[in-house]
């Protein structure tokens, strides 16, 4: 059980064990601003996440500051199987925790002086579909907020191995969402009580929305939603076991097209 500051710690001093060593050449000034950036995003972050199962320290850690409601017996029941869900995937499936710092290594990686020069013509290029997307989001644009034009500004590898480690983090999401709604409908009988604040919660001001939009946080509770709606569909198919070549290895990590074709995932991977 953590405060904000704590949990920020934690997660620094995990970035810079498992990152720290990428040599990403920057100036002093650039050094800097990342710096603030990553700050910044951070202090957004501990304002947002209730609970976290942290598979490089492998602790399962809940932010108490933030629970608010969900402070109750039930409530702190009903996300602690959320995060209990987790600590299983990456302990029985040890390959996870390898293969997201591989890949993440990968995206760190600088891209080439070509695109950094082409950058700003990009920026000027794409500059009417930026406007319209921040002008989507302040009015409430639910599918604007969850996707952002910027990954389109990626080199097409680093882009790649964006979009690969969100589906990966959409399946575990979207398994561990399942896995406590399966629970949660059996033994805790508040639970739609819960989820209605939780809804609640994801009302936010439409600067605050673009803010997080910016940040990505819309991405990742869209990974809640879509990654539960593949895992479901599974368990229709097959129970549990349909899911038991995801555990198996990267190469069963879906596409982010057979996100929205869970047969034909089960279809390649079986």
């Amino acid at each position: 059980m953590v405060d904000r500051p704590g949990w920020v710690t934690g997660n620094v001093r995990t970035i810079a064990r498992t990152f720290g060593e990428i040599d990403i050449p920057l100036s002093g000034p650039q050094a800097t601003l990342v710096a603030w950036e990553g700050g910044a995003f951070l202090g957004l972050i501990s304002r947002a996440v209730l609970a976290q199962f942290d598979p490089f320290r492998d602790q399962l850690i809940v932010v108490h500051p933030n629970l608010g409601d969900l402070a109750t017996d039930e409530g702190l029941r009903w996300l602690l199987f959320h995060e209990v869900t987790h600590l299983a995937q990456f302990r029985g499936a040890p390959w996870m925790a390898e293969h997201i710092v591989s890949v993440g290594k990968q995206v760190l990686a600088s891209p080439s002086k070509s695109w950094m020069q082409e950058l700003p013509k990009q920026l000027v290029a794409r500059l009417p579909e930026l406007v319209a997307w921040v002008r989507a989001i302040l009015e409430g644009d639910k599918d604007a907020a969850a996707s952002t034009p910027l990954l389109d500004l990626l080199p097409p590898e680093h882009k790649a191995k964006v979009l690969h480690l969100n589906t990966l983090l959409t399946v575990l999401e979207g398994h561990a969402t399942h896995v406590t709604d399966v629970i949660a409908g059996r033994i805790l009988p508040g639970r739609a009580e819960l989820e209605a604040k939780l809804a609640e919660r994801r009302n936010r001001p439409p600067l605050l929305r673009l803010i997080e939009a910016l940040a990505g946080l819309e991405m990742k509770r869209q990974q809640y939603l879509v990654g539960r709606a593949f895992c479901a569909r599974l368990w229709e198919i097959g129970g549990a076991e349909a899911l038991a070549p995801f555990w198996t290895g990267p190469d069963a990590i879906p596409t982010p097209e057979e996100l929205a074709d869970p047969e034909g995932w089960l279809a390649r991977v079986s």
